[in-house]
């Protein structure tokens, strides 16, 4: 199984990528130059998987290029799609949060650049800069709520 592939620092800047991206709103330049300390690049080929369904991971990517489909095994074990996702959105951000296993497998649609961060950063981030962990953690949640407020809606065609 393939997996991601940490970028070379030189080639790419986590800055320039977070910058573009434009993720939250809200964060002043010197705020984005310095939350993007606590983020790795990385790179992954169509085909491969980034997070397993079952598996324990203690990280979240943001998706700054390309895409990712999501999907999960249903009951008769056939992977089925449940989303695209594509430049700006999160994924593995359940896991991260609790702890758990992955409850759905990401793989790779389109070549995508990723900026990582795992629980070790994250409490970093926490110590070194609170207003900007909390910025995080706000935009964190929010993308949650949006996927469960859509997953509800969806789930309550079948009640």
């Amino acid at each position: 199984m393939e997996r991601l592939n940490l970028l070379d620092k030189t080639k790419i800047s986590t800055l320039t990528l977070l910058d573009e991206l434009n993720w939250i709103t809200d964060l002043t330049p010197l705020q984005v130059e310095e939350l993007s300390l606590f983020f790795q690049p990385y790179s992954a080929e169509a085909g491969t998987i980034v997070l397993m369904e079952g598996e324990r991971t203690h990280f979240f990517c943001l998706i700054c290029e390309g895409s990712v489909d999501v999907v999960k095994e249903n009951s008769s074990g056939k992977l089925k799609k449940l989303k695209t996702f594509g430049s700006g959105k999160i994924i593995g951000e359940m896991s991260f949060f609790d702890g758990g296993p992955s409850s759905a497998t990401i793989i790779v649609k389109k070549d995508v650049t990723l900026l990582v961060m795992d629980n070790h950063d994250f409490e970093n981030l926490c110590l070194q800069s609170p207003r900007i962990a909390l910025k995080v953690l706000i935009h964190l949640m929010r993308a949650l709520s949006y996927r469960l407020r859509e997953t509800s809606g969806k789930l309550i065609d079948y009640l």
